[in-house]
């Protein structure tokens, strides 16, 4: 059986090699203008070394008939800007794969300032995430993947914003997310097109699948500010006899849904919901008349028979984040005070988050 960890962030797998030539510079010189911790973090992972109904939702089978290590899969689908990396490389990925699991990554995302600036609640001098990281060059995740023995398997980094007016109905049109309606309000026409970049890496996955012969175990959705300030036990999904058709979120911050921060799919649950996530946006449900996305996922799910599943913080650990600069001047990551959980255990395993200061 295979295990699935997505991060979405919008585009192709050869995009992740164009941008140090594009840019002009050489290896030599994007290594010479890493910051000292990015380099630090690339120099130790280099040591260490289809569709199916709800109907049918009993029948799948996830095998993986060539044998081998469970495979994780993570996705992320954002804004470059917004894209917290390095850190769920060093947090989320490396300690899965040093763990035995086969991981793999597929990001889409809108290439750096090519994305909406309309934020919720926004942080004053906030930085750009990838920029700060120095992993616009993707060729560096490529490296880094090798390196630390997990795959990216879709990428791309440097997309435009996708293309969503058109699916907008023009008459008898369902009420969505009353709070930030689209096309009216720019954060609902930002839901849109994250939920499509979303339903186009599903169609990556169960090609991947289809080409491998493999079915995931688990998929992790997890959104492009998320920061993972602690472990993820994946043990203790995988106990529950009845994960696969389930779906795990944060059982707090749900604002009358459910948390969509980061989301954990079993595969039978992933197959119903994910590969029409975008294309059914506007079916004529009452349960999808909804004030914010929140209700909004809670109620996909409902449509489409899946079992939520919330679950305490410390088991899905992550925060809103995003980077700010210190004193000095060297950037840091702090979390935002109105999407921190509480009830973030206090030992070593775990962050000691550090508020955003909002003023």
């Amino acid at each position: 059986a295979k295990l699935g960890i997505f991060m979405l962030a919008s585009g192709l797998y050869e995009n992740c090699f164009v941008s140090s030539e594009r840019r002009g510079l050489s290896n030599r010189t994007w290594l010479m203008r890493h910051p000292l911790w990015v380099v630090d973090l690339i120099q130790l992972l280099t040591r260490e070394v289809t569709d199916v109904q709800a109907s049918h939702l009993q029948q799948w089978q996830g095998t993986d008939v060539k044998g081998g290590r469970p495979k994780i899969a993570v996705l992320i689908a954002g804004l470059a800007d917004r894209l917290i990396l390095a850190p769920k490389i060093q947090r989320l990925i490396k300690p899965l794969a040093a763990s035995g699991y086969d991981v793999e990554l597929l990001i889409t995302a809108v290439g750096m300032g090519q994305g909406s600036r309309v934020v919720f609640r926004p942080v004053p001098n906030t930085l750009s995430a990838l920029g700060t990281e120095h992993l616009q060059v993707a060729g560096a995740i490529q490296a880094l993947a090798e390196r630390g023995k997990w795959t990216l398997r879709f990428c791309d980094i440097d997309s435009g914003p996708h293309e969503v007016l058109s699916s907008i109905p023009v008459r008898n049109r369902p009420k969505r997310l009353k709070e930030y309606p689209p096309p009216e309000d720019e954060t609902g026409l930002n839901v849109l097109r994250r939920f499509k970049a979303i339903e186009n890496l599903m169609k990556q996955v169960q090609d991947a699948e289809r080409r491998g012969k493999f079915a995931y175990d688990l998929l992790i959705l997890t959104k492009d500010d998320d920061h993972w300030l602690g472990p993820l036990n994946v043990t203790s999904f995988l106990q529950d006899a009845n994960h696969v058709s389930r779906v795990y979120s944060k059982n707090c911050l749900g604002y009358g849904g459910i948390n969509d921060k980061t989301l954990l799919f079993g595969r039978q649950a992933a197959a119903v919901v994910l590969p029409r996530l975008f294309s059914d946006f506007w079916m004529q449900r009452p349960e999808l008349e909804t004030s914010n996305t929140e209700e909004l996922w809670q109620g996909i799910l409902k449509v489409r028979g899946v079992e939520s599943v919330p679950v305490d913080f410390a088991r899905l650990p992550t925060s809103d984040s995003v980077y700010v600069p210190g004193g000095d001047g060297a950037p840091y990551l702090c979390q935002k005070p109105v999407k921190l959980c509480p009830g973030l255990p206090t030992t070593d395993a775990f962050e000691h988050p550090v508020l955003c200061n909002m003023r």
